[in-house]
């Protein structure tokens, strides 16, 4: 199967090694698992005293307050870290800002980015746009809940209510990511829904044996295998001029012989259809992350972003 530029996309797993040094009055207690201590200046740097013992500080202790946090967020995670990540960062970013340092908002042409750890746990009304255009995305109906899941937050739709974003330029050349996961319950589900009627894009699970997924653009489209396993995957969508591929964690999955029309802002629905009172096909499943480039990114970009989004949702994946 053809991919995108790199021989394989399997996880890498990486060990590291730290040398810690203890300080004059830093002991190992009996279990070997912890130093005793007095007061913080007993415990080696990065370690907080905690009733009589020396243990780790969620934040490795590095210092949140937008100065180290910033330079490997680039300030997108400002919103949600709030300067001292206020417990609501700590459960998808699991205490050390998974997704290795690279910022999606380096990349020129960002239109719209979502992430389900910019939300508290529960129903959530809106989706906050982290593009920094501004973009209003609204739950329709029925509000989609945020869960926790492997240690990750992610907005679960239960077919009852899904998102609808505001009218954004994306065409002529433009670069889409979704990690989400579907429901095995059998259902024709929508993940991504554009509201224009000459360059419709949709992209949905077939109800068939097995199951399909189905990337339609302006009346044409393509059918690849739907996974079927229960986890979250890396679609993505991309627009290069004379036709759109599909991509399904790194590999190509299918392309349509027709490009996108990037003449009109189009609304997208997220996990539905953009019209707010269509309410067939409303997805079953997750969503952790949306981004959406208007504008065709490289090769070298396109892999960055997968093994960005492979990294911060690992534990889903």
């Amino acid at each position: 199967m053809r991919t995108w530029g790199r021989p394989s996309w399997s996880r890498h797993a990486v060990a590291i090694l730290a040398l810690v040094t203890l300080g004059p009055s830093c002991i190992l207690d009996r279990s070997g698992t912890a130093a005793s201590c007095a007061s913080e200046g007993d415990c080696p740097s990065g370690q907080s005293c905690v009733d009589g013992r020396c243990v780790t500080r969620p934040d490795a202790g590095q210092p949140d307050a937008g100065e180290l946090d910033a330079g490997a967020d680039a300030g997108a995670d400002a919103g949600a870290d709030a300067g001292a990540d206020g417990g609501s960062d700590a459960g998808s970013d699991a205490g050390s800002d998974a997704g290795g340092g690279f910022d999606p908002a380096s990349i020129p042409g960002l239109v719209l980015w979502v992430r389900a750890d910019d939300l508290a746990l529960g129903p959530a009304a809106s989706w906050p746009d982290r593009s920094g255009r501004g973009v209003g995305v609204a739950a329709a109906r029925t509000p989609p809940t945020v869960v926790e899941a492997s240690g990750r937050r992610v907005v679960r739709f239960d077919a009852s209510g899904h998102f609808i974003a505001d009218p954004i330029r994306w065409g002529d050349g433009s670069t889409v990511f979704l990690v989400a996961r579907l429901e095995r319950d059998g259902r024709q589900v929508v993940l991504l829904h554009s509201n224009d009627r000459a360059a419709h894009v949709i992209l949905f699970r077939q109800v068939t044996t097995p199951p399909t997924l189905r990337l339609g653009v302006a009346g044409r489209g393509t059918t690849p295998a739907a996974p079927d396993d229960d986890r979250a995957h890396v679609f993505a969508i991309f627009d290069h001029g004379p036709s759109v591929d599909l991509v399904i964690d790194g590999a190509l999955a299918g392309t349509v012989p027709t490009p996108l029309d990037g003449s009109t802002a189009r609304a997208l629905g997220i996990g539905g259809n953009p019209a707010g009172t269509l309410t067939a096909n409303v997805l079953s499943g997750d969503v952790a992350e949306l981004i959406v480039w208007d504008a065709a990114l490289t090769e070298a970009e396109r892999s960055a972003v997968t093994e960005y989004l492979e990294e911060r949702w690992a534990p889903i994946l």
